[in-house]
């Protein structure tokens, strides 16, 4: 069930998605994937659905006649429902979204699983500010706080669900802001921030147990964190995810539609890091070059079904759709 109130863009939108469904202690998530998809986009697609399996509860298994499931498709675009909506719905993964790797697909997965955006949190205003002039008309959607936006750990500018600080920019200026550091890296699309990982597992009371490989990159996740002089929240959230407690539980709903991933932050070259810190404050590697301004032929307004997509948002019978 969803409320939309359209009238101005500081308004509020409220949601409540169903999770999806927990079984002794696994929650399995039924896919198919394409046809259309070649191999390594295949490859790609589930190697997003490897990190959910090392890192939290959530299973993403093949469609075996389950009523609810996920279908994955090279639409236009990337989008995605939030949480569970019933029956069949629609992951749209363009061949643009799969460019850079698994990161856009991480970030459309986590929309399945119950998750809004980061920077929809009704507790936003702590840590960033939004640029109303800026954002191209008929966007503002994109920026409007959600009530029920999962917020069980503490804001994340890493995170996977962040978008960048050009989203949806009509004139090359910055529409998101941070308020406590202005070099602070918005977004990334390459892993699941260790925040990210936190949130599902709070959310769907995982009691995990990490395999090898999710404890060996854990570990090295929470080692740059260390190097990086991280604050000592973030190492407690490492420490919670490799001796994990009894969580807490959230709920949210909706659906959504995203940035290509070359819209968004400059992705890491091969000397940097592919893990980032993901505390409010942490500057980038090179914060000079995550604070660049996007050249002028980045804010033209977007057109469904192109590839250079920088974002939009699609009204359909069920609902909104978010990406």
């Amino acid at each position: 069930f969803l409320f939309l109130l359209l009238q101005s863009p500081f308004r509020v939108f409220s949601s409540a998605s169903p999770k999806w469904p927990k079984r002794r202690g696994t929650v399995q998530i039924p896919y198919i994937i394409s046809y259309k998809y070649d191999k390594p986009s295949v490859k790609i697609i589930k190697e997003a659905f490897a990190d959910f399996a090392k890192f939290t509860c959530i299973k993403f298994v093949p469609y075996s006649y389950q009523r609810d499931f996920i279908s994955i498709m090279p639409m236009s675009g990337c989008f995605s429902s939030v949480g569970r909506t019933g029956g069949m719905q629609v992951v749209s993964l363009a061949p643009a979204c799969l460019r850079r790797g698994k990161g856009v697909t991480l970030h459309e997965l986590m929309h399945v699983v119950g998750f809004w955006h980061e920077h929809s949190r009704a507790d936003r205003d702590k840590y960033i500010s939004i640029s109303w002039n800026e954002i191209l008309t008929g966007f503002e959607i994109n920026f409007m706080k959600s009530w029920n936006s999962n917020m069980l750990v503490n804001y994340d500018y890493s995170s996977v669900m962040h978008y960048g600080r050009y989203a949806f920019s009509m004139t090359g200026l910055p529409t998101i802001t941070p308020i406590s550091n202005p070099y602070v890296a918005l977004g990334q699309r390459w892993n699941l921030s260790s925040s990210d990982i936190a949130r599902v597992n709070k959310l769907y009371k995982c009691s995990l147990t990490l395999t090898k490989s999710g404890r060996e990159e854990l570990g090295a996740f929470c080692a740059v964190l260390t190097l990086k002089g991280s604050p000592g929240t973030q190492m407690d959230l490492c420490s919670k995810l490799l001796f994990p407690e009894s969580p807490t539980e959230s709920t949210t709903k909706e659906n959504i539609m995203d940035f290509i991933p070359n819209e968004l932050e400059p992705c890491p070259t091969e000397g940097e890091i592919n893990i980032s810190s993901s505390s409010p404050g942490t500057k980038p590697p090179e914060t000079g070059q995550s604070a660049r301004r996007p050249s002028r032929q980045m804010t033209s307004a977007p057109r469904a079904g192109t590839e250079e997509l920088m974002g939009r948002t699609a009204m359909h019978d069920e609902g909104l759709r978010v990406s």
